[in-house]
């Protein structure tokens, strides 16, 4: 952790914010080390300071540990940002298993207000897909209180 401090000291003199990322690597990254956003988390928590905050995969987190609602809830005060991708595959949001209206109406009643991230490998039409997947968070994050611009 102390090199995480420190990079977090310069970091704050340069008045920039590092995120720290959890990867699965049942599927994406195998071998690598930080594979829980609940362990990314402690890590922000430990360093303490809002220059080092987490950039919160939910794909990521989905493929290594299951539904990530429970700790996006936990996370949240410490989110930089997130990131969106369907399993299996990293595709289009709605295309696989994963509660994107679920995931998406517990993000807009959060207190959250920064940016949700589209980081998936488009299944068809690049253009189409795009439009699909923000109308669809546009629409889920509505639904709740939410504080996340929808433009």
């Amino acid at each position: 952790m102390e090199g995480g401090k420190r990079a977090t000291e310069l970091a704050a003199a340069a008045d920039v914010t590092l995120i720290l990322e959890n990867l699965n690597s049942k599927v994406d990254h195998k071998g690598y080390f930080l594979t829980s956003a609940r362990e990314a988390l402690r890590a922000v928590k430990e360093i303490g300071d809002p220059h080092f905050r987490l950039l919160f995969d939910i794909y990521h987190e989905y493929v290594q540990n299951g539904d990530p609602i429970a700790v996006m809830n936990e996370a949240e005060p410490y989110t930089a940002v997130y990131h969106v991708a369907d399993a299996p595959g990293r595709h289009d949001p709605g295309t696989g298993t994963m509660k994107w209206a679920e995931i998406y109406k517990a993000i807009g009643k959060s207190a959250y207000s920064g940016y949700l991230t589209l980081e998936y490998l488009p299944a068809g039409d690049q253009v189409a897909s795009l439009i699909q997947a923000v109308t669809q968070m546009r629409k889920s994050l509505n639904e709740g209180p939410s504080r996340i611009s929808s433009q």
